[in-house]
């Protein structure tokens, strides 16, 4: 009797697909310096990066970071040293270390997984379900649809990708972070050709957090794009030999 593989290549569930592929570790160390949260939703850990991504922006919200790196760029370092709340930003270090660091070691570990996995004489895919409520399945798509979709809506890209659960925390927090900003206000005082109006309507605290979850939101959504494409190619190749292995 066949022993069932240790390491399972992928799993399929309807909330989306989850396969083990290798990660850069120094890709999700970046994301992690970008905004904390990034890295491990890079890695696949989209529970513990929603958990540290939340944790940033709260310690970050109330002892007002943001708005002092932006006063500072601006050439305002007095008022810089007034906005920040100094009980607050003495937190900040520990758990941005401890984001950086953790992203960096799951990805060393996933590859290690990735590696002892492709070793196995015996491989489990699991390319579709169907349950009363949803039908989950690997099939190739467009990457720069995905950037498409992800260019005008975080999260939308993986909702394109079936990757339900990353698709609903990042377009929660990239909604919430939109609108505290003040960006749908200040775009609509710009078409307008209201400059002043767009500048008084925007949160600078808030705003700081956009450029990182956007531009992640795009390219992750592509990469996982071009991942899935791969694992399609990979799950096809590996049925094709075991439908034509003439060995009983």
């Amino acid at each position: 009797m066949e022993k069932p593989p240790r390491y399972a290549k992928m799993s399929m569930t309807p909330l989306g697909a989850a396969w083990l592929h290798k990660r850069n570790p120094w890709m999700a160390l970046a994301c992690s310096i970008a905004l904390p949260g990034l890295g491990h939703f890079y890695c696949g850990a989209y529970f513990r990066g929603f958990v540290l991504m939340t944790w940033e922006i709260i310690v970050n919200q109330f002892s007002r970071l943001n708005l002092a790196i932006f006063l500072t760029v601006m050439g305002h370092a007095d008022k810089a040293r007034q906005v920040v709340n100094y009980d607050w930003i003495i937190i900040y270090p520990v758990f941005y270390v401890l984001a950086m660091c953790d992203s960096y070691r799951l990805a060393v570990d996933i590859n290690t997984r990735f590696e002892l996995e492709q070793r196995q004489p015996v491989r489990q895919y699991q390319p579709m379900s169907i349950s009363p409520y949803e039908i989950s399945f690997i099939s190739k798509r467009n990457p720069w649809m995905s950037v498409f979709l992800a260019s005008f809506l975080g999260g939308a890209g993986h909702f394109y990708n079936f990757k339900m659960v990353k698709a609903i925390m990042l377009m929660g927090w990239h909604l919430l972070i939109w609108l505290n900003a003040g960006l749908d206000e200040a775009v609509v005082a710009m078409v307008r050709g209201d400059w002043l109006a767009a500048h008084q309507a925007i949160d600078y605290q808030w705003l700081l957090f956009f450029p990182s979850i956007h531009i992640f939101n795009i390219w992750n959504a592509y990469s996982d794009t071009v991942e899935m494409n791969k694992l399609f190619e990979e799950e096809n190749a590996h049925f094709m030999r075991q439908v034509t292995d003439p060995s009983p």
